[in-house]
């Protein structure tokens, strides 16, 4: 008993810092876990998805476009998400389906590495597309099943905090370990690279059985119950269309990433192809964005716990336009100094939005059917992400059809469509900015709200003002 309150404390100390509102949480025991389970959840996603995937798939002598429309498999099969609510619902207990579904999940997107030892060539690529979709196919309803067991372990004052917490200990793990396993690989001779990614993906495995053993330990939390006569599939679509502010979230969220991977989705290879970038300096970038994002997620969870969730996925949605901007600007020489500077810019304002987005969809859903709400989210942002590079791909083809289009400026089938999506997302920023400003429960931030914001709850603020903090804190 003693050696467990020491472990609590130095938990409490050293990761929630002695919070009270996280120490004394009702759920704290379910806290510790959702954060104990990213250690094993990312060993597993670093070992087995990004380059070391692409690297397997090139080994079974996979196509170009096979690899691709693998690559699309999670997207597409998001669409399962609304088959959740209906699912879900129906059980008392949500934890025992997301124990056995991690391992499900871990178990037959990992033992894709081992189609080669037991068939023969011709049969590579079927089987692995059907591991794939049988695995993303259970995640979709998993990711469902596990938000609701993860927001209903918070209490609304505490979610924003909890969740910048978390997402900053995750950004750690997601920094060190592709760096990590990336230089391993490196060091491997070409003819025993297979070897080591079967290797990474049995540890992958193994990572993903720990995960399930931690997640097991949770407290199911208290959720309010649908009426069994509402617990159909017609549902899926009916009762969320009816939450007005539910909807209004949807249309922003669809939106913005419409626009925003429109051109997105052709970013690394007009960085890498047409603009010459090395891939040192494309990596640089996505790490310099990481490290900064550590140092503001934290400002971000106390953002959205001073100022709501609407009004920061607004004005998200307005400043991610200038990372589109940045684009139409560069050039061959110019390249790595907009790309650094665009991602530098994204990881000020980015934790922030993620942390507003996601609570957002949570704070306009009802408690109850919580999990219908939640999947048709989730399948209307799939089934966006999933057109929004083809729409880009069909402006692209227009662009280079059009010769007066086409001998604007050089490159400019990417640079004028990095410009539409700059229009067309600062115009959904603005309008969902106005949208949240007339909704009824807006509260205007008056400037010396901000100024009094700066000056308690960051770290520049209290070093600029370091004297006069005293004189300032009751502005």
């Amino acid at each position: 008993m003693k050696k467990l309150k020491d472990k609590n404390a130095l938990f409490n100390r050293y990761i929630f810092g002695d919070d009270p509102a996280l120490v004394n949480a009702k759920y704290y025991n379910n806290l510790k876990v959702f954060i104990n389970h990213l250690l094993p959840a990312t060993l597993t996603t670093a070992l087995v998805s990004g380059a070391f995937l692409t690297g397997v798939m090139m080994h079974m002598g996979f196509s170009d476009n096979s690899m691709a429309m693998i690559a699309l498999i999670p997207s597409i099969l998001g669409i399962f998400s609304l088959l959740a609510g209906p699912f879900l619902e129906k059980r008392k207990s949500k934890k025992p389906f997301v124990v056995a579904s991690i391992v499900l999940v871990n178990f037959f997107r990992t033992a894709v590495v081992f189609i080669p030892y037991i068939v023969s060539r011709k049969y590579y690529l079927p089987l692995f597309i059907a591991m794939y979709c049988i695995a993303f196919g259970i995640n979709a309803i998993l990711a469902v099943a596990f938000n609701n067991l993860y927001i209903n372990s918070m209490e609304r004052s505490i979610q924003a905090k909890y969740i910048g917490l978390r997402n900053k200990i995750n950004l750690i793990f997601n920094i060190v370990f592709p760096i990590i396993f990336a230089a391993i690989v490196d060091m491997v001779p070409e003819e025993k690279k297979y070897i080591a990614f079967t290797v990474m993906f049995t540890c992958g495995f193994i990572c993903g059985c720990i995960e399930a053993y931690i997640v097991s330990k949770l407290q199911e939390p208290e959720t309010k119950k649908m009426d069994k006569k509402d617990i159909n599939l017609k549902n899926i679509i009916l009762i969320p269309i009816k939450n007005k502010e539910f909807i209004k979230l949807n249309l922003i969220a669809g939106a913005f990433y419409l626009t925003y991977f429109i051109s997105g989705s052709f970013l690394s290879v007009f960085m890498l192809k047409y603009m010459g970038m090395s891939y040192s300096v494309f990596t640089l970038g996505i790490t310099i964005s990481y490290v900064i994002q550590f140092l503001t997620y934290g400002i971000g969870g106390k953002i959205v716990h001073r100022f709501g969730s609407k009004l920061p996925t607004a004005l998200g949605v307005l400043l991610h336009s200038s990372f589109s901007l940045f684009y139409v600007f560069v050039t061959a020489k110019t390249a790595p100094f907009w790309y650094c500077l665009s991602y530098i810019i994204l990881a000020i304002f980015v934790p922030t939005f993620n942390i507003a987005i996601y609570k957002y969809r949570f704070d306009v859903a009802s408690e109850k059917g919580q999990t219908y709400y939640d999947g048709f989210y989730t399948a209307v942002v799939g089934v966006v992400i999933l057109i929004a590079p083809m729409i880009g791909g069909f402006l692209k083809d227009i662009i280079e059809a059009t010769p007066f289009l086409y001998g604007l400026f050089e490159y400019a089938q990417f640079k004028l469509l990095f410009f539409i999506s700059f229009l067309t997302m600062a115009l959904t920023g603005v309008l969902a900015l106005r949208s949240v400003k007339k909704s009824s429960d807006y509260e205007k931030v008056t400037s010396k709200e901000f100024k009094r914001f700066i000056l308690n709850e960051t770290f520049i603020g209290k070093i600029i003002y370091k004297r006069k903090l005293k004189q300032y804190k009751d502005v």
